[in-house]
């Protein structure tokens, strides 16, 4: 007997529909019942035990000097501001001479944000190593904050919220409006990250924006030596510059760490995203960066198979999928033809066709706020971009699209650039 076109419309629906809203049902309850690593009275992992290594070859401004002042209030054992040349040398020595004894500033010849990082780490003699951007801004109980898993001797890295600070007033104008755009991008990573890591404890990855480690896995020789010559592609591309934070984040996982991100606001860092001349290149170069690491997480290294299973579902796989206007635009056409020659499980359903494809509209919108929730909950004015952000959502589906196609380009791939 003939399989009707209904009944298979029906399974690639159900499908289709499963896969995404269980993930997104799953993740509301986790994230709701996410509750933080306790600070404990008596620490054994202070500030005292931190050095911050800042890779920058930018210039030595006013957001600089805030960063290193938000850091200096933690009151971290060392800062080393690791930069390029003799000039920029000079010009960051400048600034931090005037801010804190605490601070040392090295030099490379090249603008190499691994090789920076390493210069970093070699002077690095506390139990903590934290890495950081030179333009984020700390808590002052940051810290004390970020620490507390550190209690847990099998965590390896610590990654925190991240936040970008919003521009006022509130303009309708297209800088404006990608500012939005990078407060809620970095919203849903939040949200998403939150709620895998309290189901299996993986997530995406430790941002490079302030990623926090234990510095003798950063100094093990077989780290360093993955770490400074890692390639992609079977070893045709590479050594790789960028993509550190990735790399880093396999290796924990890979060999038996626990890694842990703290969701609490005293350990949340702000930083400025949203410049129009350069969001629409960091978001080409995260989506490449995205597609170059799970694609080596999920079929060259294998752990995250064992060690993280809901994550590979619901980060590695989904990430492969999650392009948002093929996606829907399937979900309504399958949608569209299960009503128009409805199988026998269905044909007796009281909803017409304009009302079933309505529905649908409903549950994804409703999908695609709640993640960055938080973020209109903080910024009612922004709820005038609502369409717009959905919109962007499914234009995001090419910067994907391009990433994928020119994923193996790594020239250009670098958060250390020379100005």
């Amino acid at each position: 007997m003939a399989i009707s076109s209904g009944i298979v419309w029906e399974v690639v629906l159900v499908l289709l529909f499963a896969f995404k809203f269980v993930k997104v049902l799953a993740h509301l309850i986790s994230f709701f019942l996410y509750q933080p690593f306790p600070i404990p009275r008596r620490p054994t992992v202070e500030a005292s035990d931190v050095t911050v290594i800042i890779p920058t070859v930018g210039d030595f401004d006013g957001d600089f000097e805030d960063c290193l002042l938000s850091i200096i209030i933690n009151r971290p054992a060392k800062i080393i501001v690791a930069t390029v040349g003799i000039e920029k040398h000079r010009l960051a020595s400048l600034v931090c001479e005037n801010l804190s004894p605490i601070i040392e500033v090295w030099a490379l010849l090249e603008p190499n944000k691994r090789r920076q990082i390493y210069a970093g780490i070699r002077q690095t003699a506390t139990k903590i190593t934290v890495l950081a951007d030179d333009h984020v801004l700390w808590s002052p109980s940051f810290l004390a904050t970020a620490l507390a898993p550190f209690e847990n001797p099998r965590v390896g890295g610590v990654a925190t919220l991240k936040r970008v600070i919003r521009d006022y007033p509130y303009e309708f104008t297209w800088s404006n409006f990608c500012n939005f755009i990078a407060c809620t991008y970095l919203e849903r990573q939040n949200f998403e990250w939150t709620a895998t890591s309290n189901i299996d404890g993986g997530f995406g990855v430790i941002s490079g924006l302030t990623a926090l480690y234990r510095t003798d896995i950063l100094r093990s020789p077989d780290f360093v030596e993955e770490y400074l010559n890692e390639t992609c592609a079977m070893g045709f591309v590479g050594p790789m510059n960028d993509d550190d934070d990735h790399c880093i984040t396999r290796y924990l996982v890979n060999k038996g760490w626990n890694i842990y991100l703290k969701n609490s606001e005293d350990a949340t860092i702000l930083t400025t995203l949203g410049d129009p001349e350069k969001l629409f290149k960091q978001l080409n170069q995260w989506s490449r960066s995205t597609w170059r690491s799970n694609s080596t997480s999920l079929f060259s290294d294998f752990t995250v198979w064992q060690s993280q299973p809901w994550c590979v579902y619901a980060i590695y796989l989904s990430s492969f999928v999650n392009f948002a206007l093929f996606y829907d635009a399937l979900l309504f056409y399958s949608l569209y033809r299960v009503m128009d020659d409805p199988s026998p499980f269905i044909e007796h359903s009281e909803l017409t066709k304009s009302q079933a494809l309505g529905s649908l509209a409903a549950v994804l919108f409703d999908s695609k706020i709640i993640k960055p929730y938080p973020h209109f909950w903080r910024n009612f004015g922004d709820l005038r971009y609502i369409v717009f952000y959905i919109m962007f959502g499914y234009y995001h589906s090419f910067i994907k699209l391009w990433a994928f196609l020119t994923v193996l380009d790594i020239s250009g791939d670098s958060t250390v650039e020379v100005d």
